[in-house]
């Protein structure tokens, strides 16, 4: 006989000598199994429910004790006989008050009630333990930060970093002008040990409301605990070390399967480690992401601020809300002119560049480009309220303080870079493109 045929009646041998009727019990199910298997899954069903059991079986108590003690006529020694009304009273009162009992008479009537007040001792004590034990559980998931949001038109951040307090801060003043704005934070970190480093770090925040859940960002049923569905802008936080875009690729696909609730599509800001997950953040969110490339942003801030000095100064007045800001603007007068005439059409405002209508920049275009329909100016100034077009016909310009002078020729340059990370390659290869060259490496 082949091997292979061995094999199989060997195993129809083990499974005949296994499960054979002969050597098989047969399993019964008593009424106490069955019982214990109910109570057991009763037991599971947590506080409401035994809370709810427990209230049948006291009330199931009180009415069989009064309906015995109306039944059988008892009665105390120097009193009368009690009807079923007063039956259910008395046995209510001696379930909840064990002191009721003293003041009884008749033995038979005292060792009644005293039963009774035995049983009410049991089901109160019980009934205490059940409503502090779902407090407790209570709490304890207040504090794990499970319970859902029920939020609208709020900011959501997803993940964690040290960004996160910047972030909001930005953010409270960015709202300034509302009056209620809610800010939620979903991480995977404790609850309770956000709240504390956003107290400690922000200090309490007058118009902005935060709030703290723990889960995974990654996960469609904690992005549906915040209400993801129904957020004004969502931050994603990229929390991840070195070039791993992993967690923040899960993320957009889990926010792709819940649907939105309203028309508006949704707004997401994502930061990116590596340019190559640029065309897979394309694929997965399309248009509705704005990624920004965190290590090539700062790469180009440390660059420009290394040689020119008090730039820092600029940057952080033009990003941050408490000074200057950059702002879209469409202006539909302005249609048809030159970017040229729309840089004198600004008294308390700098304008820099044009958005076109595909949603693409143009920083200082030529003066004879002409305004399309649908395109925007990019302009600097101190309120969205303060970028108005001058009333005047002319704009008040002193033509005899502007001075033309030529560009500084590139020149070699020495820098010193102290420590080592990832971006000292692209901040090299950047300062490569402002300096002439050494012949020196």
């Amino acid at each position: 006989m082949p091997i292979s045929g061995q094999v199989v009646s060997l195993a129809i041998v083990m499974h005949n000598v296994l499960v054979s009727p002969k050597t098989r019990k047969p399993r019964s199910d008593g009424l106490a199994d069955r019982w214990r298997y109910w109570f057991d899954n009763f037991m599971a069903r947590g506080t409401v429910a035994l809370v709810s059991g427990l209230g049948l079986v006291s009330l199931a108590f009180i009415t069989l004790m009064a309906a015995v003690v109306t039944a059988s006529g008892m009665r105390p020694a120097d009193g009368e006989s009690l009807n079923l009304p007063e039956s259910l009273w008395g046995v209510l009162m001696r379930t909840l008050d064990s002191g009721t009992v003293g003041g009884d008479t008749g033995w038979i009537f005292r060792l009644t009630m005293l039963f009774v007040t035995f049983g009410g001792i049991f089901l109160v004590s019980t009934l205490i333990g059940l409503l502090s034990s779902g407090i407790d559980s209570k709490l304890e998931d207040l504090r794990k930060g499970r319970s859902r949001v029920l939020e609208t038109d709020h900011i959501v951040i997803l993940g964690w970093s040290l960004q996160i307090f910047t972030l909001i801060s930005e953010l409270a003043l960015a709202n300034a002008n509302r009056h209620d704005t809610c800010v939620v934070v979903l991480s995977e970190n404790d609850k309770v040990e956000m709240e504390s480093a956003l107290q400690e770090t922000l200090g309490k925040l007058d118009r902005v409301r935060l709030v703290c859940r723990t889960g995974r960002p990654s996960s469609m049923a904690d992005l549906g605990m915040v209400s993801i569905q129904t957020a004004r802008s969502i931050v994603i936080l990229n929390s991840s070390q070195g070039q791993d875009d992993t967690h923040l690729i899960t993320t957009l696909l889990a926010i792709a399967n819940i649907p939105r609730s309203h028309d508006q599509p949704y707004h997401l800001v994502a930061q990116v480690q590596s340019e190559k997950t640029l065309d897979v953040l394309n694929l997965v969110a399309q248009a509705d992401v704005e990624p920004l490339l965190i290590n090539d942003l700062i790469s180009r801030i440390v660059v420009q601020t290394c040689r020119q000095s008090g730039l820092s100064t600029v940057y952080i007045d033009l990003l941050n809300f408490s000074g200057d800001e950059i702002y879209f603007r469409e202006e539909p007068t302005l249609q048809g002119k030159s970017y040229g005439q729309a840089l004198l059409s600004y008294n308390r405002s700098s304008v820099i560049g044009i958005q076109t209508s595909d949603g693409s920049i143009q920083l200082n275009p030529t003066s004879d480009r002409l305004l399309q329909a649908g395109e925007r100016l990019i302009v600097i100034s101190e309120d969205d309220d303060t970028t108005y077009l001058n009333q005047a016909d002319k704009a008040p310009i002193d033509e005899q303080a502007i001075t033309l002078t030529e560009p500084a020729p590139a020149r070699a340059e020495q820098t010193l870079i102290l420590g080592w990370n990832d971006r000292v390659n692209s901040i090299i290869q950047l300062l490569d493109q402002y300096v002439q060259h050494s012949g020196q490496i």
